[in-house]
């Protein structure tokens, strides 16, 4: 352990937040330790509670420290974010320039004059006038700046720059040897002073005994005369925002000019990352990023304002800004942005145009129209970021117990789901994401701090939200809520199974009854079939049977059929032999029988027509018989030929 002196009386409580530690003293209030600077500082009020009578102080998870009096509860985001506010003697609080010198002393100007603010060994802040007795004690002071030797540096508006000697309150004034007596920005960098004037640039080389003085117009290359801020970056290059005309950069090798990607040429400030990257603010449009040859914005820089008044890096490389609605740090790392504002108390404090300063520790200071705003991530443990929680869920407009059974009937189908994102820092900036699983097709962004799911389906869901204080949800932690809207009865799986089982036993018995009905069928058609087949067999039988008889009657028609055939051919025979016999009949009746015939019908005829004698008739007569015999010799030859014929095919 490191002893210290204390000189604070009685310690109810404490607690520690990085190298700081937060003390509750009953008879003085609230200090804080910095076991890094090993300073002490006392906190009587915050947002005017009087915190005289602090005897509890915790730390959330956000960081924020939290002090517990007899007369209230007061919250503060511990050392990241202070308001300096108690500035007396210093009636007016408009700071218009500032700066920390190494003892960590912050020197600040208002329209009253240049002012010291200091911690005494007591931790008790301590503000004294400066240039009391000098000719510059009501001068207005715009820009001033503290050397690594000690020495203030101080713009005068109009009437030149002041170097102050904090030790021996000597001043030295350059008036006569500048282009332009109105000095709106002056930096350094060891022995080496620049300051920007409405007349151009100047630079101060000085060793504590001699000075050289070497002004830069646009004569000398400058892209403009009127320079709002220069600024000395890691390669000692020196950068000059302008009025109008961009911004110019000298080097080695002379000037250089660049404008182009800059929607407006008016460049206000300009700032260096961790990186080694040239960033610079444009008048209304933002923060412009520079590539080596031009300017482009960046989209995870997502500003709430435009109107950047002041631009600068911490002591951890983040890029700061400053504006009307509070303050935006954009982790050039990480590419993530984070915001203070209203719950911080900065948003009602316009800030002036580059009035900022950065301590040896990296904590910056922005002069503001209601005091000084000291700010630093230094002292934060991490980026703390929104973290969303489900609040409540409703069925119907009936609340239910989320911790317990999340098993819904079937008709608890309306669902919504109340949720709230805590993040004391800019709790009125919050946008939230959610999403239903197994119902919803992606995230959904809102503002709503509620979602309603109507007429649901039976099924096993998950509602998961985050919450961001910008657009950017990429590491957001999510909130979850689970639950299961059951099924009606019969879209259950034991309704199913009974119905299952219902339709397997039906089945079952209606294959049982089929089987024995197939039986009996069987039984039956296999008698059928037996019956069948001893008819078809008699039949089978049968027909052969007469297959046999009909063989049997083919072979005797066969046998018929030869016989036949040689009965047919004896007959042929026959007809042949009694065609001849025709034939010769048929011949001699043609030539034998013939003219017998014809002799009868002759003489007949001429006995029917003619009266004859007796002897004539008896002549007729004599050829009548003669005719006679010869027919009769004739017939006689035929049947003997018939007779012939018979006996030779009998």
């Amino acid at each position: 352990l490191t002893p210290f002196q204390w000189e604070h009386g009685s310690i109810s409580d404490f607690t520690f937040k990085a190298d700081q530690v937060w003390i509750s003293c009953p008879q003085k209030g609230l200090i804080v330790y910095n076991r890094h600077t090993q300073h002490t500082k006392v906190l009587d009020q915050i947002a005017g509670l009087n915190l005289r009578s602090v005897n509890a102080v915790m730390k959330d998870r956000e960081g924020n420290i939290w002090s517990g009096s007899k007369t209230g509860l007061s919250r503060t985001m511990g050392d990241a974010v202070e308001h300096i506010e108690s500035l007396d003697p210093a009636g007016n609080v408009n700071i218009l320039a500032l700066s920390v010198d190494l003892r960590d002393r912050i020197w600040f100007s208002t329209s009253e004059g240049l002012f010291m603010r200091s911690y005494g060994n007591n931790g008790e802040a301590v503000v004294t006038q400066q240039l009391e007795n000098s000719a510059f004690r009501k001068s207005t002071i715009i820009s001033l700046y503290a050397d690594h030797q000690g020495y203030i540096w101080a713009g005068l508006y109009g009437n030149g720059l002041l170097q102050i000697n904090p030790t021996t309150n000597q001043i030295r004034h350059f008036n006569k040897e500048l282009r332009n007596g109105n000095i709106l920005s002056i930096t350094g960098k060891e022995d080496l002073v620049w300051v920007a004037t409405l007349g151009g640039g100047t630079s101060i080389h000085h060793d504590g005994q001699k000075y050289i003085v070497k002004n830069y117009s646009s004569e000398d290359g400058l892209s403009s005369d009127y320079i709002y801020q220069v600024f000395i970056d890691s390669q000692d290059r020196v950068w000059f925002a302008t009025d109008g005309r961009g911004v110019s950069m000298l080097d080695a090798s002379g000037f250089h000019h660049f404008s182009e990607g800059l929607e407006s040429r008016v460049v206000y400030s300009v700032a260096e990352d961790a990186r080694g990257n040239i960033w610079v603010t444009s008048q209304d449009n933002g923060v412009y990023y520079f590539d080596g040859r031009k300017f482009a914005t960046v989209p995870e820089m997502r500003l709430r304002d435009n109107s950047v008044q002041s631009l600068t890096a911490d002591g951890q490389g983040n890029l700061v800004t400053i504006h009307n609605y509070g303050i935006d740090v954009y982790d050039t790392d990480g590419k993530k942005m984070r915001y203070w504002g209203e719950e911080t108390g900065i948003r009602d404090k316009h800030p002036n145009l580059n009035a900022v300063a950065k301590d040896k520790y990296g904590q910056l200071y922005f002069g503001t129209s209601k005091g000084i705003i000291k700010f630093s991530l230094s002292n934060e443990e991490d980026f703390s970021i929104p973290h969303a929680t489900i609040d409540a869920v409703t069925i119907y407009g009936e609340p239910i117990d989320i911790s317990g059974q999340r098993q819904l009937n079937y008709n608890e189908d309306n669902v919504t789901v109340h949720y709230l994102g805590f993040w004391y820092q800019n709790t009125g900036n919050l946008n939230y994401q959610y999403t239903l699983e197994n119902y919803d097709l992606e995230w959904i962004s809102t503002r709503n701090q509620d979602v309603t799911y109507s007429r649901l389906p039976p099924g096993d869901y998950i509602f998961k939200v985050k919450v961001s204080d910008s657009d950017d949800f990429n590491n957001a932690p999510e909130s979850t809520f689970a639950f299961s809207i059951s099924p009606p009865f019969w879209r259950t799986s034991t309704f199913y199974v009974l119905v299952v089982g219902f339709f397997v036993i039906g089945a079952y018995g209606l294959m049982r009854f089929r089987e024995r009905r197939l039986l009996e069928d069987k039984l039956v058609l296999e008698a059928r079939v037996e019956e069948r087949t001893r008819e078809i067999q008699l039949k089978t039988e049968e027909i052969q049977a007469q297959n046999e008889e009909i063989l049997a009657q083919a072979e005797e028609i066969q046998g018929i059929n030869e016989n036949l055939e040689m009965l047919v051919k004896q007959r042929t025979e026959e007809l042949e032999k009694k065609n001849q016999a025709l034939e010769e009949y048929a011949f001699i009746n043609a030539h034998k029988l013939r003219s017998p015939v014809a002799s009868i019908l002759g003489l007949l005829n001429l006995l029917s027509k003619t009266e004859m004698k007796e002897e004539d008739s008896k002549v007729i007569r004599e050829h009548l018989q003669n005719s006679a015999e010869k027919l009769d010799e004739v017939v006689r030859s035929i049947t003997k030929a018939i007779e012939n014929a018979d006996s030779r095919y009998s």
